[in-house]
């Protein structure tokens, strides 16, 4: 009777919206640098939309990022970053046959590194072009406690990715505030699934064929300082993702964080 209930409700969960996510975009490392000999640190807390059908509140979706940078040539720098995320959706479905409710919790965590050419477009050093590029490793899981009828059905999931960035753009400013704007292309292999959701629920959940992803991130910010504290600057970014395939992924986040500039001058 229940293998019944259970075909009847995968039916039904085809015309739902049942995301699970497979992807939370990383926030950019931005330097804002003039020349050789120049680095910085960023520590950042970021945070972005996730799901709650059940009206409680303990939905959520933030965290946080250790970025570092430093110009070793007159228009080059080395990047390196870490980043971890904590993701928690809550989800409802309800008909005449079934109430499901599926509690989803992620984690996410990798390092990314790469390199920076960056150009001035003036005299002044005013403004200046910048293309990043690198790679980075994930790891990805998440844990779905769901109950179909009050009937209590665990699954967890989880897998390795691979990014590859190129990441163009341009800064602009002086003084107190600074301005930059980009668009970042990623391509995402992932690799070393493990699940036990079965291959109907893989298919459903948009999972299933989970091999490659390829995203297209534009994103802004702005840089904040005093000429009394120049080794120090607060930053907001925000970003927005979309991809090329039908999985569903984290399209935007917002970013704030402080870059602190150690050998920076009055």
């Amino acid at each position: 009777m229940w293998n019944i209930r259970l075909l009847l409700f995968l039916l039904i969960l085809a015309s739902c919206s049942q995301p699970r996510y497979v992807y939370n975009p990383p926030v950019r490392n931005l330097h804002f640098f003039n020349g050789k000999g120049e680095s910085v640190v960023t520590a950042s807390w970021s945070t972005g939309p996730s799901r709650n059908d059940q009206g409680n509140n303990k939905n959520y979706n933030h965290g946080g990022d250790i970025q570092a940078a430093y110009a070793f040539a007159g228009h080059w720098a080395i990047l390196a970053g870490y980043h971890h995320r904590a993701e928690r959706d809550l989800i409802s479905d309800q008909s005449a046959i079934f109430n499901n409710t599926a509690d989803i919790q992620y984690k996410r965590s990798g390092w990314e590194i790469g390199t920076s050419y960056f150009l001035p477009l003036d005299q002044r050093k005013f403004t200046f072009f910048y293309i990043d590029g690198g790679a980075g490793f994930t790891k990805n899981t998440f844990d779905d406690r769901s109950f179909i009828d009050s009937v209590n059905v665990i699954r967890s999931f989880s897998n390795n990715g691979a990014r590859y960035f190129l990441q163009p753009g341009i800064y602009t400013g002086t003084g107190a505030v600074r301005f930059n704007i980009g668009l970042r292309f990623q391509y995402n292999r992932f690799s070393r699934q493990e699940t036990n959701y079965t291959e109907p629920e893989l298919v459903q959940y948009s999972l299933s064929g989970l091999q490659d992803i390829t995203t297209y991130e534009p994103y802004i910010a702005f840089q904040f300082g005093t000429a009394n504290l120049p080794w120090v600057k607060a930053i907001v970014q925000v970003s927005t993702a979309s991809i090329n395939k039908g999985f569903y992924i984290r399209n935007s986040y917002a970013m704030v964080g402080l870059s602190f500039y150690p050998f920076a001058r009055k």
